[in-house]
């Protein structure tokens, strides 16, 4: 009979190593596969991926058909590429549906002005904002009748995002 090799501690060794090595690549292909679906999910807004919007808008184009309208309507200002804004959308996803807002709620996408330093500014001129102002971004705009009144936009005074609750609280003070 022939005696059965027993692996030497150099094969057990290798083979050791080449699992570890192939744990820890499998380990990395995983975690970049999942964080570019993360990365990919914030790039595109929350509430239009699921057509919780009637229309959206970007910054740079003519947005006189927005500005025409006079019924009554919310303009949602935001950007993409946020994890916190793309929470804050999930969010009002459950008021938006609760109020039946979908047919009066437009998204306008400043990606275009988010690096720049006079974006608050560049969207008061493009949405012909006088006497009422935004004053940070993202925010809300409650327009009636083609007017905004004092109050109508969310503005927080500290420098966190709004929350679910100030619109909320927008929509207790309006008694929609």
């Amino acid at each position: 009979m022939a005696k059965k090799k027993l692996p030497s501690i150099y094969q057990k060794y290798t083979i050791l190593v080449v699992g570890i090595l192939g744990l820890f690549i499998i380990s990395f292909l995983t975690y970049t596969f999942v964080s570019d679906i993360n990365e990919n999910k914030t790039n595109s807004s929350y509430l239009v991926k699921h057509k919780l919007v009637t229309k959206s808008y970007n910054i740079a184009e003519d947005l006189s058909e927005l500005k025409s309208n006079k019924g009554t309507y919310f303009v949602y200002l935001s950007y993409t590429g946020s994890k916190e804004i793309y929470s804050l959308e999930k969010d009002l996803k459950s008021l938006i549906k609760q109020y039946k807002l979908k047919d009066k709620f437009y998204y306008v996408n400043l990606d275009s002005l988010k690096d720049n330093a006079n974006k608050i500014s560049a969207v008061n001129e493009l949405l012909g904002l006088t006497d009422v102002q935004v004053t940070k971004v993202p925010t809300i705009i409650y327009v009636t009748n083609g007017e905004i009144k004092k109050g109508n936009i969310i503005t927080r005074l500290d420098d966190n995002l709004f929350e679910k609750g100030d619109f909320q609280q927008l929509l207790d003070i309006n008694d929609l």
